[in-house]
């Protein structure tokens, strides 16, 4: 059964930006051989950083757990293979200050573990929703669309909520990755049984697949495996950014509004990533951690882009290598999209749980401008997803006026305010200052700062 002909979107704002996926075959992927060496940030999450169990010089074996949870909203970190602690020490990655085990890893063992190419049906009607938990929890599983938030804690939500439907998000709506696609292209049964268990784990009645309409083939294969199981559908949205965000996503498909400051839980939704989803799978029905990912590596300084399973840990610069090293001068590497994605200038910076894809951008895919004076002719506000208007909030930082910025706590800074921008303002860089700002005051009034 196909999905709907009709394709659903939300309704504020959004943007067309070249999508540049074409430069990947999605259909495909490559396993990445056995690397010398492994970095694996203990920050890789959203939440407490983990807590170190092993010590250096140290011998692990593929699959174990080397970090535990620091706090409930923290995880497990495995390493996906067999080596010697070589150090443990402080690393700045990606912008963010944490600890990071190096691995030397051991020669001469199993290939990194390619995805199971069975995939037996999940024996639900013997699983409790604590039995999930207790598995996501021990495999250490976070969202892999990009936020890295860790999934038991979303899947635990809060006790006023009751979750009906649960939406798995395929839009990948960023230019460039095509990992959720290749996903779903290859393993739609792992996708949409991760999805059976996560119905379990909140007691929702409801599952949905969303993806963009430039999906076709990964559509066409989720919807034969879904056809089995009527409480599940997938439907298709408009190939529009951000269409992958999540309020943007729960407006387009339910039709339903999260108010500022709520979960999706509040209106009934639990969001998660379809990617997470097969982790999750892998995670009750095999007992395996989150230790290797699909990563989209494109960019036109590539010499062969396409999505490679990598292992957590393996170096960027490594991945570029097995992807035929740089054609031309890389003027950028961005780790995940290039709207939301962050930038860096170190090639070797390892790949995490939650990296979806590395672009290494050359000089005519980086458009460097100069900042000209505000025309108010009102295309940020146009384009903004949440409907707000940036250049006031711009202007009101850039005056000290604090107290009306409030409204850009609303801001998902998912950057088409400065993509649309005739003037070249960095839009999306004062949304996040006004946020930090206000919280911050707002922290102080309450004697907590």
């Amino acid at each position: 059964m196909m999905p709907a002909l009709k394709k659903v979107t939300f309704s504020k704002g959004g943007i067309h930006p070249p999508e540049r996926k074409d430069l990947v075959d999605s259909s495909r992927y490559s396993i990445f051989p056995n690397p010398q060496e492994l970095l694996i940030p203990l920050n890789q999450h959203l939440g407490a950083p983990s807590k170190v169990i092993v010590e250096a010089r140290a011998e692990v074996q593929a699959l174990q757990k080397i970090a535990e949870p620091a706090g409930f909203v923290s995880v497990s970190v495995h390493t996906p293979l067999a080596g010697k602690i070589k150090s443990i020490s402080h690393r700045d990655l990606l912008g963010s200050l944490g600890d990071a085990v190096q691995i030397t890893v051991t020669p001469d063992q199993p290939p990194l573990l390619d995805f199971c190419a069975e995939s037996p049906a999940p024996d639900l009607a013997h699983l409790t929703s604590e039995d999930i938990l207790a598995c996501v929890k021990e495999a250490g599983l976070v969202g892999m669309g990009g936020a890295a938030f860790p999934t038991h804690v979303k899947l635990s939500p809060p006790k006023e909520t009751s979750v009906e439907t649960v939406i798995l998000n395929g839009a990948e709506c960023e230019p460039y990755l095509t990992a959720d696609d290749c996903l779903m292209q290859n393993f739609p049964h792992k996708v949409v049984y991760g999805l059976l268990l996560m119905l379990k784990a909140v007691s929702a009645k409801k599952g949905i697949i969303a993806l963009e309409d430039n999906k076709s083939a990964a559509a066409k294969k989720l919807a034969a495996v879904v056809a089995d199981f009527p409480n599940l559908s997938v439907v298709l949205a408009k190939t529009k950014y951000p269409q992958g965000a999540e309020k943007q996503l729960v407006h387009a498909v339910l039709n339903r509004i999260i108010p500022l400051g709520k979960l999706p839980a509040h209106v009934g939704v639990l969001v998660q990533n379809v990617a997470t989803a097969a982790a999750l799978y892998e995670a009750v029905q095999f007992k395996l951690p989150l230790v290797r990912r699909i990563v989209t590596v494109s960019g036109g300084a590539v010499a062969k882009p396409q999505n490679v399973l990598a292992p957590v840990g393996v170096s960027g610069k490594e991945l570029l290598e097995f992807c035929g090293g740089a054609k031309e001068e890389i003027a950028a590497i961005v780790y995940g999209g290039p709207m939301m994605g962050k930038s860096t200038h170190r090639i070797g910076t390892p790949v995490t749980k939650g990296t979806s894809g590395i672009l290494y951008l050359t000089a005519a895919e980086v458009h460097t401008y100069v900042e000209r004076e505000c025309l108010r002719c009102g295309n940020c506000h146009r384009v903004c997803p949440m409907g707000l208007v940036p250049n006031e909030v711009m202007n009101y930082m850039k005056y000290g006026q604090y107290d009306k910025v409030e409204d850009a706590l609303a801001c998902i800074e998912c950057g088409t305010c400065v993509y649309a921008c005739p003037a070249h303002k960095r839009l999306t860089q004062w949304c996040r200052l006004a946020k930090y700002e206000w919280r911050r005051r707002e922290a102080k009034k309450q004697g907590k700062e």
